[in-house]
């Protein structure tokens, strides 16, 4: 996979400053010889977030987010690690680029994507402005829609006329070579070669990724109902994956932060009816069912989510689907009733704001709810019902990171079902075994909690700490850590990962920790990276690495010791080995305590 270059990351760090690019989101005041001001990622009355100028990093000490300055911008606009790089790269006037498998066509491709994209929004704009100067559907349905100027601007609403090649035309005229706007995905090429707008008289909805640029679009029908489907998408590009963006994320992300929750959706007019209602963290799944990429968007910004769904059988399948990428990705969920009958944009309208916030405020936690309509409806349906809401509920339930909900949702599907819990562990061990990823596709997603660690791990996870913490210790730590008796998964994969990178020339631990993906290894790693090194470190990992050999020496003794009492008899050549490998270890023991004195009297 293509990688940005490592002195490009160093050229980056080294020409932001800190101060000056915090500054731009909150307002700092000098403290020593610190800056401080209160966490544009949480909600606080006393200012807990720290910026530290000479060792070029932040710290928020109220909800523990900390980083230099890629990972500010990460945070503070959701992006991704390469997009945050790109665009402090060219705030400093930096020349941007990848190594590896992207070549300059295919970068330069990518641009030409992106300017399509934009000169089609443009053009749709400049329609939709001209249409509603004239005689036509449009402006009557902007009306009825409440579609008022302030809406359509924020949202970058256009019109597409009804010429069958319009935006071709205008296309070429700009200069644009007719197969990358068929690689766009706004115009369609038949078989015979002929090519034609795919949006006519509709009105369009432009698809933001999460940094704000223009990546698809969608349509709806206005006028005649006879034009075939009432929406259509763009289809799958370069750009644009349905599976990895979600409407409005760009326009909500401040604000879903903000409430610390998001509200989901099923369409672009339900996104943009609760915005002018005042319910702007509300974001729509682009015609599919949510996915993990979907969910882990969602986490950059929020803990928790509301479902706001169709109640027909359509939407109830949805969001079933959906509940168990959310739940994976940590989110918490709850599920707002609609009135019989209505979708969301007709809730706003008949209830009103206060009305339609009352309707959020009495979201039935998302188990609660399953179980509700299961009572309900679901015990008239048979046995097959029955399979079906215990199997869909449990597998979610299994899907929570924290112990404590996740053993009080099991008991109350236990309670609903008539099955005892014990059973349903064990029923959902064979949904986990059927459903369980190869190794190598594993992605620890839990948080790291220390109190859920044993001895050995709360010792693993020190010396993690100090490896992120000291870069001194770094290469002593890599010769003898063995990470072969490490169980959590998430503290396997970061502390290999870091590892890795330490001993990688093209890169740094630095770089490493800002650029994962996975928000609970970046939060790990994070956490001890931008501590400052303390003088007690060397004998803190002295002691965690010695107290690590001598568990695993002392551990391997009592086995050995076990293997010879057993009633079985062993075969003298395996008992002569063991014997000798007891004598071994005894030795190492001996001489591993002797250099610890040693060093430490």
């Amino acid at each position: 996979m293509a990688r940005i270059p490592e002195s490009v990351i160093q050229q980056v760090l080294d020409s932001v400053d800190v101060v000056d690019l915090v500054g731009e989101y909150l307002s700092l005041k000098r403290s020593g010889s610190h800056y401080k001001g209160l966490c544009p990622f949480h909600q606080e009355k006393t200012p807990s977030f720290t910026v530290n100028p000479s060792l070029r990093i932040f710290k928020c000490f109220g909800c523990g987010k900390g980083g230099n300055v890629i990972g500010f911008l990460m945070e503070a606009e959701g992006l991704g690690y390469r997009e945050a790089v790109r665009q402090l790269a060219e705030k400093a006037g930096i020349p941007f680029h990848l190594d590896g498998e992207e070549s300059p066509e295919r970068r330069t491709r990518s641009e030409l994507l992106y300017r399509v994209n934009e000169e089609a929004r443009d053009w749709f704009i400049r329609n939709l402005d001209a249409a509603l100067r004239g005689q036509g559907p449009l402006p009557a349905y902007l009306e009825k829609r409440g579609l008022d100027h302030e809406t359509r601007k924020h949202f970058l609403l256009g019109f597409a006329p009804e010429a069958w090649s319009g935006f071709l035309d205008h296309g070429r005229s700009q200069g644009f070579d007719e197969k990358l706007l068929v690689d766009s995905g706004l115009v369609i090429e038949r078989e015979d070669g002929r090519r034609y707008d795919r949006y006519r008289g509709r009105l369009i909805f432009p698809i933001r990724n999460v940094s704000g640029s223009v990546i698809g679009f969608g349509g709806r029908v206005v006028g005649s109902e006879d034009k075939g489907a009432k929406y259509i998408n763009s289809p799958e590009t370069e750009l644009y994956h349905k599976g990895r963006e979600l409407y409005g994320i760009f326009e909500a992300k401040n604000e879903i932060r903000l409430a610390g929750s998001a509200v989901l959706v099923e369409g672009y007019m339900d996104v943009i009816s609760l915005w002018k209602a005042g319910f702007r963290n509300a974001v729509a799944s682009l015609g599919t069912a949510l996915t993990q990429e979907q969910a882990l968007l969602l986490k950059r910004f929020c803990d928790s989510v509301i479902f706001l769904y169709d109640g027909d059988d359509a939407g109830q399948k949805a969001m079933a689907r959906g509940a168990e990428s959310l739940l994976a990705a940590g989110l918490a969920l709850r599920v707002c009733r609609l009135p019989q009958g209505l979708d969301p944009d007709d809730a706003v309208s008949q209830l009103g704001q206060e009305g339609f916030r009352a309707l959020l405020e009495a979201s039935e936690d998302y188990f609660l709810y399953r179980i509700a309509e299961y009572r309900r409806r679901g015990q008239d349906e048979g046995p097959r019902a029955y399979r079906d809401f215990v199997t869909t509920l449990l597998s979610g339930a299994l899907r929570i990171a924290d112990t404590l909900q996740r053993h009080e949702q099991l008991q109350r599907i236990s309670r609903a079902s008539g099955i005892p819990t014990d059973e349903l562990l064990e029923l959902g061990k064979e949904l986990q075994r059927a459903d369980r990823p190869r190794p190598e596709e594993e992605s620890p997603r839990a948080e790291l909690r220390p109190e859920s660690l044993d001895r050995e791990g709360r010792r693993v996870l020190g010396l993690f700490q100090l490896f992120m913490r000291n870069p001194e210790l770094r290469d002593t730590i890599s010769d003898e850590l063995d990470l072969g008796g490490c169980e959590h998964p998430l503290l396997r994969a970061a502390f290999s990962g870091a590892l890795e990178a330490h001993l990688d020339p093209e890169t740094s631990v630095d770089s490493w920790a800002h650029a994962l993906e996975n928000p609970a290894l970046r939060r790990l790693a994070l956490d001890g990276l931008v501590e400052e090194p303390r003088p007690g470190d060397a004998r803190e990992c002295d002691d965690l690495l010695f107290n690590l050999r001598q568990n695993d020496l002392r551990t391997r003794l009592k086995e050995i010791q076990r293997s010879f009492a057993s009633p079985e008899e062993l075969p003298a050549g395996e008992r002569a080995a063991l014997e000798q490998e007891f004598v071994e270890l005894n030795r190492h023991l001996r001489e591993l305590l002797v250099a610890y004195r040693r060093k430490h009297r």
